[in-house]
């Protein structure tokens, strides 16, 4: 089981993802660092490595950091997923409500708790352990979701303009959603185009508004070639830098080079992602 160590330094607490390995000579245990993750403040759930992130040690440090508890979050998780696949929109908004009582935490929501049970349901009935129609109604539910949090979150217009998008052929926008409420929130100027818009109207939306970036958002293996065509050719067209994400590159960049792609990364840190990739540009 992994768990995350503190060193602190002066002011500053570095974090480590570390195990514990059992030394037969010696006959006793000792640490194995997994992975530095950085300083604290800026600790993000996609720092950790994947197969590490259910591990009851991390869970426990991350809900403290949020202000909550590792059976806090187990619960919340249950209920989320539970309100989901029974078509109950408040039962839903309420799990946020609560998960996000703190200031600032609507990350803490979509990161620790909606991502992984929408994941979880994608899983389940891709094994066949629920029906086609609950999957329906759970994403109907968690589109609801998506848009009440968006209408309820206040924006704060800034300078810097993205515009969302996906690649032909992708039927799921949620990603783009969750982004836009997100990004909305803290100063960015959004364009969420949303799905099913054809990719000529696409260049011609970004030839006419000339955004500072774009992130095309890809939710299988499907949409990873079709995500790098259409990121080639809004780069080469117009010279506009393009974040790629989604599911797609849960494992990693999917092959694609040339792009900026953010790989299981907490909505935290895509702020940071687009306005490196607007700096990278200029």
């Amino acid at each position: 089981m992994a768990y995350i160590r503190v060193k602190k330094i002066g002011s500053a607490e570095y974090l480590y993802l570390v195990k514990s390995v059992w030394d037969k000579r010696r006959g006793t245990s000792r640490q194995e660092i997994i992975k530095y993750l950085g300083l604290a403040p800026d600790l993000a759930i996609g720092d950790i490595p994947e197969k590490y992130r259910g591990d009851a040690k991390v869970l426990e440090f991350l809900a403290s950091r949020n202000g909550g508890d590792a059976d806090g979050v187990a619960r919340a998780r249950e209920r989320l997923y539970s309100a989901l696949t029974r078509n109950n929109l408040d039962g839903a908004l309420a799990v946020y409500e609560e998960v996000s009582a703190a200031p600032g935490t609507v990350e803490a929501f979509f990161d620790t708790v909606f991502r992984p049970v929408m994941q979880d349901i994608g899983q389940r009935w891709a094994e066949g352990r629920i029906d086609i129609t609950a999957e329906h109604v759970a994403s109907n539910v968690a589109n609801s979701v998506v848009r009440r949090v968006r209408d309820r979150r206040a924006s704060r217009r800034g300078k810097t303009s993205v515009v969302l998008c996906v690649p032909p052929g992708e039927k799921h926008h949620m990603g783009c959603d969750v982004l836009e409420t997100y990004l909305a929130s803290r100063g960015f100027v959004v364009y969420n185009l949303g799905y099913e818009m054809p990719s000529e109207e696409v260049m011609e939306f970004l030839k006419r508004n000339r955004p500072d970036a774009v992130a095309v958002s890809a939710s299988g293996e499907y949409s990873l070639l079709p995500a790098k065509k259409m990121a080639d050719n809004i780069s080469g067209t117009y010279g506009i830098p393009v974040i790629l994400g989604g599911y797609a590159f849960r494992d990693g960049n999917g092959g694609i080079e040339g792009h900026a792609v953010c790989s299981e990364t907490s909505l935290k840190d895509v702020p940071r992602a687009i306005r490196r990739a607007v700096a990278g540009s200029r």
